[in-house]
C-alpha cells in the first residue's frame, strides 16, 4: 500500500493554498524597504528636523568667531580682539544694548585647534555668559571674505570672478 500525500490531497481539495509565491513577494517587499531608505538619505547620521522651530533673533547677541590661526572678532568689533579682553568687551556690549540674556554665539572655522576655543571659553568663564552655541564653519566666513578683498586691494589686483 502506498503511503498518502496529506499535502496533495488537501491542496486539490483547495483546503491547503500554495504560499511559495507570497513568501518571494514579502521577501521582495522587505529587501524593498531596507534598501530604499539607505539610498535616498535617510540614513542614521542626519538629524530630523523640528516641525515648530523657535529661531531667535541675534540681533543684541553677542557673536564671537575663532579663526583657525587663533584670531578672535566679535560682532561689536571689527579688529582682532585680545583674549584677555575678551570678558570686559563682551560684558561692555551687553550694558550697550541693554541685553539682560546671558547668551553668546560662536562661530568656528572648521580646521580650527580645539585649544583655542578652550582658551575663549576659559577667558568667557570672569564674564556674565552663561549660555554659549557653537557653530562650526566649512566654508570662508563674511569675515574671511572681507579679508581676501582688503588683501587684494592692497596688492592692487582685481578679485575674480567667482569671488565677486
Amino acid at each position: 500500500m502506498k503511503p498518502i500525500d496529506a499535502t496533495k490531497c488537501l491542496r486539490q481539495l483547495k483546503y491547503l493554498p500554495d504560499v511559495t509565491p507570497l513568501c518571494g513577494i514579502l521577501l521582495l517587499l522587505l529587501n524593498i524597504f531596507m534598501v530604499v531608505p539607505i539610498g535616498s538619505g535617510m540614513g542614521v547620521g542626519y538629524l530630523p528636523e523640528a516641525k515648530y522651530a523657535h529661531h531667535e533673533p541675534l540681533e543684541n547677541i553677542p557673536t564671537i568667531h575663532i579663526r583657525k590661526n587663533g584670531e578672535i572678532f566679535a560682532n561689536f568689533s571689527y579688529r582682532p580682539i585680545e583674549l584677555n579682553q575678551l570678558p570686559t568687551m563682551i560684558a561692555d556690549y551687553l550694558e550697550e544694548v541693554e541685553n539682560k540674556d546671558s547668551k553668546a554665539l560662536f562661530t568656528v572655522a572648521g580646521d580650527t585647534p580645539w585649544s583655542k576655543v578652550r582658551d575663549v571659553m576659559d577667558a568667557l568663564k570672569n564674564s556674565p555668559i552663561e549660555v554659549v552655541g557653537f557653530v562650526t564653519e566649512t566654508s570662508a566666513t563674511t569675515l574671511d571674505y572681507f579679508y581676501i578683498q582688503k588683501m587684494y586691494r592692497e596688492k592692487g589686483l582685481r578679485l575674480p570672478k567667482s569671488a565677486r
